[in-house]
């Protein structure tokens, strides 16, 4: 389930930020992406990512997180200026990437969001029956124990940045409503 208006403080700082994480993004080595999700899992096929901070890795990711931050350390602030961020990831989409549909368990009524900084309107996002594409400098946020996935039919990459936020902070920062 989409939540509506995402909430403040992380909306606002995300997207106050947004062109100084494009940058940093943009300027990246290709090596410091990771494909996400091997090939046997049949889990994301076509997408990479470069992960920040991690709270629940998985067992095949194996890569140098401190690295990662020191490359980016506006997008690494994240974790350390906003109240219960324990996931900072960038994730990368080429045309014709799909993330199957799945739910998230890790921690029950976590908030993802997501925040465009390369898009492509043919990139689009499911959360239950309601589809999305990214914009960029905006940010989008759901519910991830609900059924999500994203189907890229465009012709250019799209980029967003992840963070994930614990649901304690959301409670203490404010309550979060449903989109409609």
């Amino acid at each position: 389930m989409f939540v509506d208006p995402v909430p403040d403080p992380w909306c606002a700082f995300l997207e106050s930020h947004w062109r100084e994480f494009l940058a940093e993004m943009q300027a990246l080595p290709a090596s410091q992406w990771i494909e996400w999700a091997p090939p046997v899992h049949n889990y994301a096929q076509g997408a990479s990512i470069v992960p920040l901070v991690m709270k629940y890795v998985p067992p095949w990711l194996h890569t140098d997180f401190g690295a990662h931050r020191r490359q980016c350390p506006a997008i690494a602030r994240v974790a350390t200026e906003l109240p219960g961020v324990y996931t900072v990831c960038l994730s990368r989409m080429a045309p014709g990437a799909r993330v199957a549909a799945h739910r998230d368990h890790e921690e029950p009524g976590f908030l993802r969001i997501h925040l465009g900084l390369e898009v492509d309107p043919e990139a689009r996002f499911r959360c239950e029956r309601e589809w999305r594409s990214w914009e960029a400098g905006r940010c989008f946020a759901f519910l991830a124990q609900h059924e999500h996935e994203v189907v890229h039919a465009g012709t250019r990459p799209r980029v967003a940045l992840l963070v994930d936020v614990d649901a304690q902070s959301l409670q203490r920062h404010g309550r979060v409503r449903a989109a409609r």
